[in-house]
């Protein structure tokens, strides 16, 4: 009978703690990503049989960086993806990113790429995710039955089922990958009694769409069930989009759909925002119908009714009046309302606008300042910025020239 070693069982036991240890302290740290390439991150999955994800990014990208900055180094998220995934972050504009980028179609930033052991794509998702909804992703990915490619086969092969056609259209959504034309399979038959189960009531909600459309009915006549099931501020926001994207139906030849349909719904379910909200309306119509000076108008009278500045729209009018208008009046408003934005929250991209709108009103020396100043904040937030290098060429090219 051989003695128990006991010094032996206690360095056995001394290895498991510390073990422990380090696999806490790398759940603590999120996601541990690894250092490698592509090749090996499959080998590397093969020998372990355990599935890959990529996140799937651009240095420029904001929600890129916010994923990276805020969830991936949450403890429960890489709790969860640490011991079910090898986890790998790859450029999609640099090196083997580019390649990779054209194999599995990667054309927004961030998409997140489920893998199973043998490399082969299992689930897609796009865009920025709370920690909650990433690892709900994550476990989808790895369920047969609700991940985007075994949708895919299921659907192809003539299953009709209608939760396999809801999973479809909403796996294919999160794909940012069409999926309009699949919910309305199952949406055309619902009716209002569906609506008392919560699944579906929220599938409509999701896919709620123009005002002539039937999913955009059920939610408007149904509106209190949604409220109840979702709440008041998002059932209003729901519908105010479903207008708002009206607009480009509206400007159509041969529209059956006309501005009075659109400004109706917003003026009903618009509440205190009914007055700027029917302004971006009427001014998103005057740019799909290029009628810029309707356009310009109601552009106006959009920033005026807002209730709240806010620095993103306020620049992404001022920019359109750049490219798009033309009469002095308007553009010396635009210039108004990007100093306000800059003031709000000074970033790359409304010193950009600032110094393109000064260059084509023809103040060179200010415009040379805020394009400098422009890509300034662009190298201190790793933005790209060689189109501002490109305005700046012609900022000083009009200088010399006033100077000669």
């Amino acid at each position: 009978m051989k003695l128990i070693n006991f010094k032996v069982i206690v360095t056995y036991l001394l290895c498991c703690v510390c073990l422990f240890s380090i696999a806490q302290k790398k759940a603590d740290k999120g996601i541990q990503f690894v250092d490698a390439s592509w090749q090996e991150v499959q080998e590397m999955a093969k020998e372990s049989g355990k599935p890959i994800f990529v996140d799937a990014y651009a240095s420029w990208c904001g929600p890129c960086k916010a994923m990276a900055k805020e969830v991936f180094p949450q403890k429960k998220v890489g709790s969860f993806m640490n011991e079910n995934y090898i986890s790998y972050k790859l450029d999609m504009e640099k090196g083997e990113g580019i390649g990779f980028a054209e194999t599995f179609a990667v054309k927004s930033y961030p998409t997140f790429l489920f893998f199973d052991a043998n490399a082969d794509l299992q689930h897609k998702t796009i865009g920025y995710k709370e920690a909650e909804e990433f690892i709900a992703d994550a476990e989808m990915a790895r369920h047969p039955e609700k991940s985007l490619i075994a949708l895919t086969k299921k659907y192809e092969a003539g299953d009709r089922d209608k939760n396999t056609i809801q999973n479809y259209a909403l796996a294919l959504r999160n794909a940012n990958m069409p999926s309009a034309k699949i919910a309305q399979e199952y949406i055309k038959n619902v009716q209002a009694e569906d609506l008392n189960d919560e699944k579906a009531l929220k599938f409509v909600y999701v896919f709620a769409g123009d005002i002539q459309s039937k999913s955009f009915d059920l939610l408007v006549e149904n509106k209190e069930q949604f409220i109840e099931a979702i709440g008041e501020e998002k059932v209003n926001q729901k519908i105010q989009r479903c207008a708002l994207r009206s607009v480009s139906l509206a400007a159509e030849k041969d529209a059956t759909l006309g501005m009075g349909d659109i400004k109706k719904v917003l003026k009903t379910h618009g509440g205190t925002n009914a007055k700027a909200l029917i302004n971006q309306a009427y001014m998103n119509y005057g740019e799909a119908t290029e009628n810029w000076k309707s356009y310009s108008k109601y552009a106006v009278k959009f920033v005026n009714s807002v209730q709240e500045d806010n620095a993103s729209m306020l620049n992404n009018v001022a920019w359109s009046f750049y490219e798009k208008v033309e009469d002095e009046k308007m553009l010396a408003k635009a210039i108004t309302w990007i100093e306000k934005s800059i003031d709000i929250d000074c970033n790359y991209y409304n010193c950009d606008t600032y110094a393109a709108l000064l260059y084509k009103t023809a103040q060179y020396d200010d415009a040379k300042k805020a394009a400098e100043k422009a890509i300034e904040q662009a190298r201190a937030s790793g933005s790209a910025y060689d189109e501002t290098m490109e305005l700046l060429g012609k900022i000083n090219a009009a200088l010399e020239k006033v100077k000669s």
